[in-house]
């Protein structure tokens, strides 16, 4: 596992979303605009998502990390995401938030 003290926003945000509801993990991290969102962005993302938690736990890094990781390889992540986040405290006070339903200004 890599250490969560050294997790960026993207990663940190993965972290604090519950990814088997891929639909709702999606809306946040493209409400932070993290990643590209369009259609075809969101249909790779459930993609890599849905790869990643079909090996279960593995040996190495963290689930939020691996899809996380996909998704920078596939291109579609935003210079905004590389900020750093580390043990998930900007993202975990955004999603309380983002989960009462708050607008998020980004």
């Amino acid at each position: 596992m890599e250490f969560p003290g050294a997790w960026n926003l993207l990663t940190a945000s993965l972290a604090v979303c519950e990814l088997n509801a891929a639909d709702d993990a999606w809306a946040f991290i493209t409400t932070l605009q993290l990643v590209d969102g369009s259609p075809e962005a969101k249909a790779q993302f459930l993609d890599i998502a849905q790869a990643e938690i079909a090996q279960g736990p593995i040996t190495g890094g963290t689930l939020a990390f691996r899809v996380s990781e996909g998704l920078r390889a596939a291109g579609l992540v935003r210079p905004r995401a590389d900020e750093p986040d580390g043990w998930a405290k900007t993202a975990g006070q955004l999603k309380l938030r983002f989960d009462k339903g708050e607008r998020l200004l980004m």
